[in-house]
């Protein structure tokens, strides 16, 4: 990030004190942070009419990483692609919307695949170069139930397949 000291000062607007200022502790504390609230918001949602077993069964289901996405990265300013994993198994790939990191994309009823490079993918699943695709979207979300490319993150989401 090219801009990590302004990142840092909004992070401590919203209540957060990491102990290093680096960009990646930094992107990490942001996705926490809106992670933690849209979790939260889930919650209290329910916690007057649901047991808290059934509750983390519906965060699972009713999590908006969309909107975590597109919160957290308010203000980055650089290159990346960034990827993540949530404990229920939801994932997602979060790209620069310049397209300065590149990133390349294969997916099929059976799997899902972000690289830096086409080459490892073909070798990898001995796929056709046609198969694999240069990403042109922003962010890339697997939900446990489907995959979801979004050209820009401030559109809506355009689903592809179900597995």
């Amino acid at each position: 990030m090219t801009n990590v000291d302004e990142l840092f000062d909004k992070l401590i607007d919203l209540g957060q004190y990491p102990v290093e200022t680096s960009d990646t502790i930094t992107i990490l504390e942001k996705i926490g942070h809106f992670l933690d609230e849209e979790n939260d918001r889930i919650y209290q949602k329910y916690k007057e009419v649901r047991s808290k077993r059934e509750i983390s069964k519906l965060i699972a289901e009713e999590i908006d990483i969309q909107d975590v996405l597109l919160r957290s990265s308010q203000n980055w300013d650089g290159g990346y692609v960034i990827a993540g994993l949530l404990g229920h198994g939801d994932a997602f790939v979060l790209r620069d919307p310049a397209g300065i990191r590149p990133a390349y994309y294969y997916h099929n009823d059976e799997i899902a695949v972000v690289t830096s490079e086409r080459p490892p993918i073909q070798t990898a699943f001995n796929v056709k170069v046609g198969d694999v695709r240069i990403a042109t979207w922003h962010a890339f979300i697997i939900k446990t139930m489907a995959i979801s490319v979004l050209s820009s993150i401030k559109t809506q989401l355009k689903k592809i397949m179900f597995f």
